[in-house]
């Protein structure tokens, strides 16, 4: 685990490790900057343990040990769709989450989110977020929701109120397609999230497009 002071703003691609999501302010004055945060797990979890995203995954996996196949996968989500939708609250992971985006925000400094999660879950998300005082929106968008082309496949990943949405793909290939859609590709980008093969998957994605990018992913664990 590094220490906050060890962090540092390297010419190459990196995946650095942290456990405070204010490790990322170092990085927001960056000329031409991107912010990225996942949701679940880094910026919110459930209040309880139903619905959280601990138990999907344990409930995901009974459900295979029992009975592998995409119709179990679909009807676990089904069900964890419905909890969110109707039933599950939120809370921040850190307290000062809320407090650090207002105040980047407030600097113009351009954040957005990036899920894992489907648009059935876009507008719930959106709500959810806003319960614990997070909004999150970019002035370079056309639009405040449009679908997104993923590898061809169009409206495979759908940007709603300044967060993507991936569904099944990956958050890479979204992350360019997002950057294709708005014609922009930023120059420094932070993504921060709890599990180290989204940022993996958007390292990999990403640093061979040629352009000045370094990556300082921060996985929060």
């Amino acid at each position: 685990m590094l220490n906050r002071d060890t962090l540092s703003i390297n010419p190459t691609p990196s995946i650095q490790e942290s456990s405070h999501i204010e490790d990322v302010l170092p990085f927001t004055d960056a000329p031409d900057f991107l912010g990225g945060f996942d949701i679940d797990n880094t910026l919110i979890q459930s209040a309880e343990a139903l619905g959280s995203d601990q138990w999907f995954m344990k409930l995901l996996e009974f459900a295979y040990d029992n009975s592998p196949s995409k119709e179990t996968e679909a009807l676990v989500i089904a069900i964890y769709h419905a909890l969110h939708q109707y039933h599950t609250t939120v809370e921040l992971v850190e307290t000062v989450t809320a407090p650090m985006i207002k105040k980047l925000q407030a600097k113009n400094t351009p954040l957005i989110g990036l899920t894992a999660r489907g648009r059935e879950l876009s507008d719930t998300t959106v709500n959810q977020l806003k319960s614990v005082d997070i909004e999150f929106k970019l002035n370079k968008t056309p639009k405040s929701s449009f679908g997104l082309t993923v590898k061809g496949v169009e409206n495979a990943a759908l940007y709603h109120h300044g967060i993507i949405f991936c569904g099944g793909s990956s958050k890479g290939d979204c992350l360019q397609a997002f950057f294709e859609a708005i014609d922009w590709q930023p120059a420094n980008v932070v993504m921060i999230d709890d599990k180290l093969k989204h940022l993996k998957a958007i390292e990999s994605t990403i640093k061979p497009k040629g352009s000045q990018f370094f990556w300082n992913p921060l996985r929060l664990s």
